[in-house]
């Protein structure tokens, strides 16, 4: 008997091993939700944000790129301002942003405001790069910020961590400690207690 379920132990394959509850947990969290590190990815655009995202970009492509003597203008500007190119690019980005802004009928909602902004940078970035001007991610980078702080203050509005802020309210205010009732006053020996008084 021996001899037969060491040949059984032998020809058997060997047990799987067991997966880590944590590495379970870890398969079966969104993928969506996570980035290296644990970054969370930002959050997709509800179907009407990307309707409105589509149509404001598709919006700023024909301010370019329609009238040849405004393709002409933003060119002009571009390479005017070589010698401060990341400004210049911020500047006539938040040009053409105010551009498409003001010919949207309904404007441009505050969920999309920045991201539309940054289709504005885009586009204008590879028109200097169609143009010859020698651009990268870093100058790109540089531009989105100065633009974005440009948009928040020329048209009031938030960026996203301020409007996060903004939604989740003031901090609740602690609540006035209650004042403590006023000591009644003690007796002297052999004198009656005042009226209503619970001292006994």
């Amino acid at each position: 008997m021996a001899g037969l379920l060491g040949q059984q132990a032998a020809g058997a394959a060997p047990p799987e091993e067991a997966v880590p509850q944590e590495a379970q947990q870890e398969a079966q969290a969104d993928p969506t939700q996570q980035q290296a590190g644990g970054t969370p990815q930002p959050e997709e655009p509800t179907p009407e944000e990307q309707k409105e995202f589509t149509q404001i970009e598709i919006g700023a492509k024909r301010v370019i790129h329609e009238d040849p003597k405004r393709f002409n203008k933003f060119a002009t500007r571009l390479k005017s301002g070589t010698d401060d190119l990341v400004n210049t690019l911020a500047d006539t980005a938040l040009m053409l942003f105010g551009i498409v802004e003001s010919s949207s009928k309904k404007g441009i909602s505050d969920t999309v405001f920045i991201r539309a902004a940054e289709v504005c940078l885009d586009l204008i970035i590879k028109l200097a790069d169609d143009i010859g001007l020698q651009t990268d991610e870093a100058m790109a980078e540089e531009a989105l910020k100065i633009l974005t702080e440009q948009l928040i203050q020329d048209y009031n509005i938030q960026d996203e961590e301020g409007a996060a802020a903004q939604e989740a309210g003031p901090d609740m205010e602690e609540a006035p400690a209650e004042e403590a009732a006023p000591a009644e006053p003690v007796p002297a020996e052999g004198e009656a207690p005042p009226p209503g008084s619970n001292v006994i």
